[in-house]
């Protein structure tokens, strides 16, 4: 090994909605605050669009100037606009963030919640990407967003029924968002 990992904590995101004493802005400043001592350099702080207490989160840390030079916040939203608006007036006043969206390509997800085909949860991918890359459609984050990552989102609750989305499906939703990106497929990276 040459050089660290890039090592992206989740804990201030992951399950915090669901825990029976969910954390407050205190309780995850200081998880931000202990992950900055510990030298991560990229946090992902919250799902802005999905939960108050998350997006209000993002906008203490912008707010109060917690976010110090060398680290770099990530958000966490689902890949359809009203989100992505959502995620973009939370990241509002950071200098750069990671916007990691997300699409479920699970084949009852996509039938029944998305109610698109193979082709169609492509498009949906691609056309978020667009959005989030693009500043036309979100002007606050134009120059902010440094990087952008995709996951195939409740895929991994299916595995066990047997009704998950295919690996080529989800390869195929990563290669067109980093299409989109203007890389050369889903193991490039802008970083």
């Amino acid at each position: 090994m040459t050089r660290a990992p890039l090592w992206v904590p989740v804990d201030l995101r992951d399950g915090n909605q669901a825990l029976a004493e969910p954390m407050d802005a205190e309780r995850k400043r200081r998880g931000f605050q202990l992950m900055v001592a510990l030298g991560f350099k990229e946090i992902e702080v919250g799902y802005p669009s999905a939960s108050g207490l998350d997006f209000d989160f993002v906008r203490l840390l912008v707010k109060e100037d917690l976010v110090p030079d060398g680290v770099t916040v990530v958000v966490f939203t689902a890949a359809r606009d009203d989100p992505i608006a959502r995620t973009a007036e939370a990241v509002d006043g950071l200098d750069k963030a990671v916007v990691h969206l997300y699409t479920a390509t699970a084949p009852v997800w996509r039938d029944v919640v998305l109610r698109q085909d193979r082709a169609g949860v492509k498009r949906l991918v691609t056309g978020a990407a667009e959005r989030v890359l693009h500043s036309e459609h979100h002007p606050v984050l134009t120059g902010k967003v440094i990087a952008y990552a995709h996951c195939r989102g409740r895929d991994w609750q299916a595995w066990g029924a047997g009704i998950a989305g295919s690996p080529s499906q989800a390869l195929a939703a990563a290669v067109a968002a980093a299409a989109a990106r203007g890389l050369s497929g889903p193991n490039s990276s802008p970083r």
